[in-house]
């Protein structure tokens, strides 16, 4: 079968576009991970009452990463950075 330069840079052209546009599919990439967290600072006022009860909340909900607002006297809300740590892991 002959084969013109006019279809050999159709196909070429095709192929080119389809692997630009279907990369993940075609190398198989793994999907990028959402990390989803919340601020502690939004939630100051609850974590000034109770932090160990607003901390199993936010945990109970699905937030697995936090950002810390309070760090006085090399403590975060009265914990110590090990005993904080606990009450995330927990």
């Amino acid at each position: 079968m002959k084969s013109s330069r006019r279809s050999f840079i159709k196909a070429g052209s095709l192929a080119i576009a389809g692997a630009a546009l279907f990369q993940e599919q075609l190398f198989a990439a793994p999907k990028p991970k959402i990390v989803m967290g919340i601020q502690l600072y939004s939630l100051r006022d609850d974590m000034k009452l109770d932090p160990l009860g607003t901390l199993q909340k936010r945990a109970a909900i699905g937030y697995k990463y936090v950002e810390h607002a309070n760090y006085v006297d090399r403590k975060f809300y009265g914990y110590s950075a090990a005993e904080f740590k606990k009450t995330l892991d927990g």
